[in-house]
């Protein structure tokens, strides 16, 4: 389900070299390298999915300014 989320999100190719390039940044802080591939594979593009929307909300001017 994640991978079909994620291809509905990543419609942009600089949308996904920006995402895949934060989740890697992110994932790198974290130390649970040594989980199966295929769960990885998951995590990460679980943050792409959550970043790609982020930036179409921005765009869109979707933004919440009540903090």
């Amino acid at each position: 389900m994640i991978a079909r989320l994620h291809d509905t999100v990543a419609t942009d190719p600089g949308d996904e070299r920006e995402a895949a390039q934060a989740a890697a940044n992110l994932w790198s802080g974290f130390g649970y390298l040594d989980a199966p591939t295929d769960v990885l594979r998951m995590f990460v593009q679980a943050i792409e999915v959550g970043y790609m929307t982020a930036l179409n909300e921005v765009r869109d001017g979707n933004i919440n300014v009540e903090l």
